[in-house]
């Protein structure tokens, strides 16, 4: 069966990252725990399950980033969340918007990505419907 959902990212960028990302150019990214929104009108699983895996097509700006995670990992959101909503709460919970544009060309969001707290991480953890893979520890 093929769920629909919107999700957070989690990627821990231990060493930073420094590379091209398509029209963006080259980008920076200090060490640290990185969130991505996104979403998945259907086959939420099976974008997870891509996103989390190191062979893939270079498609989204998340792509590239994704490659250098350490342990990667994933919040899932049922209805009524969209991945705009979930941008906005992560930026209310403290977490800092980086790369202008990132994820964001198909609305009107500053980013979708975003440097976290554990504060942050923590808060959208409690709203989150669940945790993908689904055997993975969460904060």
């Amino acid at each position: 069966m093929r769920r629909p959902g919107c999700y957070i990212l989690i990627l821990p960028l231990p060493s930073g990252f420094q590379g091209r990302i398509g029209s963006l150019g080259v980008c920076s990214l200090q060490a640290g725990v990185y969130c991505y929104t996104g979403s998945a009108l259907s086959g939420l699983d099976q974008r997870l399950q891509r996103h989390l895996r190191k062979e893939k097509t270079m498609r989204w700006h998340v792509d590239r980033i994704s490659l250098c995670a350490q342990s990667p990992w994933a919040l899932e959101f049922s209805q009524p969340y969209t991945e705009c909503r979930l941008a906005l709460e992560l930026e209310a919970l403290g977490a800092t918007p980086v790369i202008p544009g990132f994820g964001s060309s198909d609305c009107k969001c500053h980013t979708h990505l975003f440097l976290a707290t554990s504060e942050a991480l923590c808060g959208m953890r409690a709203r989150s419907s669940g945790i993908f893979p689904s055997d993975h520890v969460a904060v």
